[in-house]
């Protein structure tokens, strides 16, 4: 892969790396340029990925002024607190360029997506293009819902992560007559619904306690829907369409239908009866007074709960889930001295040794902080140290091939102000990337 350019969107504060790739879908290759921003973290929002279909004989470097306005408008909104930047929400953008009649397209936010050729971490978020119609359609029954639909028109599962204009869109005029438009709905990020074997598993992530707690207050006891996400396991997706009576879901590769993930679950109280059954594209739970009670105590103040319908040989659980902290790209294994620490061929003491390591080490990991790869990686920094010379830095990757993710990394590291040396010094330096390969060793022994 080509090295990947950088384009300024708002001085000292945004900018966009753009990444050069193509998706093959059914049967055709589609060149694509991916966005990852920087810039969004630093005011405590997830950076966004978004790709996008090029025109047949664009390059990489021809940048849609509109991308640039949706970018740059969520910024300046994530500044004064307006962005919905969190999965299951929608954003609004014109389209249309300076010089054509304007529409409004939008975008939903998803869970971050691995992209075959593009080094970026499986981190933030990733923001889906829709037409207005699906847009509409996702904020009022789901992103859930519009996602399964994209992936049963494309034939694959988990849909197409990018924006190709001549998609059709998948809206229904008949959308209005779903089961949930008559009662309130909300959308819970980090929330899933998920079918297993007999069991619907609700896990809801706990920062949606105080959400759940204020809108329950406000709602009382009548039905409503939790909106929820895809689960990260799951292996197939529920889909419905208006007219549509059977149940249907569109399976991931290599599905066992283990784990069928639904767009909403619904809370009926007042029911004759506690009820499981399934619903659309989602599930309905149909609770007695009782019931209701106790479920209601358990959204409201995150602890976990479960119901078992006899009649309909189901069961629902409520559990609640904490984010793992992502790994981080590059992790440090050990620093291995080869030569020059000791007598008789002292090159430079331990002090001085580690004064230079930390910043180098500094470079490294801030190089690999933005990059993913679906492929592990060991890599190992050989850096020596001679006299009136400027260090020799190169790199070995294990098992290799050669990576776009090196790209830059030696001139980083060669930034990096090195020690005067008497004797030649010789170290190395390993590092687990994007998980590693192998287990620690004992060091090298020195000579």
């Amino acid at each position: 892969m080509s090295a990947s350019p950088t384009i300024e969107l708002l001085p000292g504060a945004l900018i966009a790396r753009l990444f050069d790739h193509t998706v093959t879908h059914e049967g055709a290759s589609l060149r694509c340029t991916t966005w990852r921003t920087r810039g969004f973290a630093a005011i405590g929002h997830p950076e966004l990925t978004l790709t996008l279909v090029r025109e047949p004989g664009d390059g990489v470097e021809v940048v849609s002024l509109d991308t640039v306005r949706f970018v740059t408008g969520l910024f300046t909104r994530a500044q004064k607190g307006e962005a919905p930047l969190a999965s299951s929400m929608t954003a609004v953008f014109p389209s249309g360029g300076l010089m054509e009649p304007a529409q409004l397209l939008g975008a939903a936010f998803v869970a971050p997506v691995p992209i075959a050729d593009v080094p970026l971490p499986p981190t933030g978020l990733h923001a889906l293009v829709m037409h207005p119609d699906e847009l509409s359609l996702a904020r009022a029954f789901g992103v859930q819902r519009v996602l399964a639909r994209l992936a049963r028109q494309a034939r694959r599962a988990p849909p197409p992560f990018w924006w190709d204009p001549s998609r059709a869109p998948i809206s229904d005029p008949s959308d209005d007559e779903s089961a949930l438009a008559p009662i309130a709905r909300m959308a819970v990020s980090q929330g899933f619904a998920t079918l297993r074997a007999r069991t619907v598993d609700l896990c809801f992530a706990p920062r949606l306690v105080d959400v759940l707690a204020r809108a329950l207050d406000a709602h009382g006891d009548a039905p409503f829907a939790l909106l929820t996400d895809a689960a990260p396991d799951a292996d197939a997706l529920l889909v419905w369409t208006p007219g549509q009576s059977a149940v249907s879901a569109v399976p991931m590769p290599d599905s066992q239908g283990a784990a069928v993930s639904g767009n909403f679950v619904r809370f009926t109280p007042g029911a004759a009866r506690d009820r499981l059954e399934l619903l659309e594209d989602g599930f309905d739970l149909q609770l007695t007074d009782t019931s209701w009670t106790r479920w209601r105590e358990a959204l409201t103040t995150g602890t976990p709960c479960s119901l078992d319908t006899p009649p309909d040989a189901r069961t629902a659980t409520l559990r609640w889930h904490e984010d793992p902290p992502p790994p981080p790209a590059a992790r440090l294994q050990r620093i291995g001295v080869m030569r020059g620490l000791t007598p008789p061929k002292q090159g430079l003491d331990a002090p001085t040794l580690a004064a230079y390591t930390r910043p180098l080490r500094a470079a490294l990991e801030a190089h690999f902080a933005e990059t993913w790869s679906p492929s592990p990686q060991d890599l190992v920094v050989h850096v020596e140290l001679h006299a009136g010379r400027a260090p020799m830095i190169d790199f070995a990757l294990n098992p290799g091939p050669a990576h776009a993710a090196l790209n830059g990394l030696h001139r980083a590291l060669m930034a990096v102000s090195a020690p005067e040396v008497t004797a030649p010094v010789v170290l190395r330096i390993y590092y687990a990337l994007w998980g590693g390969v192998t287990v620690d060793g004992p060091p090298p022994a020195e000579r």
